[in-house]
C-alpha cells in the first residue's frame, strides 16, 4: 500500500548546521532572496535556466525543459517564480511559512494515510 506524492518541499531548509543545503543551493537561493531577485529570476530567468535543472537528480529532457518554460515566456510571467525563493522557509524566515512547514513535516511523519 502506498501513495503517489510530489511536493516541492517537505521540510524547512537550513543554510547553517548539519542539515544545511549544499553551497551552490545556498548561493543560488541567497541571491534570489536578495535585492537582485527581479533581475536574476524575472529578467535573467535564472530559476528555470539554472536552479531547476540543478535541483533535479537527472538531466531533464528537452521536452521536459520546454514544458517547464512554457508558462513563463516573459519577465512579467515570471513574477510567481520570483516570489517563490522568498517564501521558502530558510533558517526560520519567513516565520509564518516556517511554522506551517514544520507542522506539515510533523504531520507527514505521523499520518496513517
Amino acid at each position: 500500500r502506498g501513495i503517489a506524492f510530489m511536493e516541492a518541499l517537505v521540510r524547512t531548509v537550513a543554510f547553517t548546521g548539519p542539515d544545511s543545503v549544499p553551497f551552490v543551493s545556498r548561493l543560488q537561493f541567497g541571491l534570489m532572496r536578495g535585492p537582485l531577485n527581479w533581475l536574476l529570476v524575472a529578467k535573467g530567468n535564472m530559476f528555470l535556466k539554472k536552479v531547476l535543472p540543478d535541483q533535479v537528480i537527472r538531466k531533464l529532457t528537452k521536452e521536459e525543459t520546454l514544458a517547464y518554460h512554457a508558462p513563463f515566456p516573459t519577465a512579467k510571467d515570471r513574477k510567481p517564480i520570483a516570489r517563490f525563493p522568498r517564501e521558502i522557509p530558510i533558517d526560520g524566515f519567513p516565520a509564518k511559512n516556517h511554522t506551517t512547514m514544520t507542522a506539515y513535516a510533523l504531520w507527514l511523519t505521523q499520518t496513517q494515510m
